[in-house]
């Protein structure tokens, strides 16, 4: 079976700092090991235009990367650290797939920006 995520960023506001930071987001709560390093928060309503409708709900929750030793949120400077984690243990970059998804006129979150599609094989 193949298992298939895909990790976008994200603007974040750190309440603790006073200041915005694009962090690394996943679309939903992976299994391990990429659990390991993934944390479950509030997603803070960014503008008071942006309202919850019927017809147009925002997801009250966003599944973020985090260090995996410090369970700090990964920022955009960290890549390198996301991209180790995800080599090292197995995941592949789907290169095409991303690709595809760029390229896909419809858009379904705009406040995410796509970074790429990740998956690994599981027994």
């Amino acid at each position: 079976m193949i298992e298939t995520y895909t990790i976008s960023t994200e603007v974040y506001y750190h309440d603790t700092k006073g200041c915005y930071a694009r962090i690394f987001v996943i679309d939903r709560p992976p299994n391990a090991p990429l659990s390991l390093i993934t944390r479950t928060l509030r997603a803070p309503r960014l503008s008071q235009f942006k309202e919850n409708t019927s017809c147009c709900a925002a997801p009250s929750c966003t599944v973020a990367l985090c260090d995996q030793t410090t369970k700090s949120l990964l920022e955009l400077h960290e890549q390198p650290i996301l991209l180790n984690y995800l080599l090292s243990n197995g995941y592949v970059i789907e290169t095409e797939l991303t690709k595809l998804m760029m390229n896909n006129a419809v858009k379904v979150d705009t406040n995410r920006q796509l970074l790429f599609v990740i998956s690994k094989t599981t027994s």
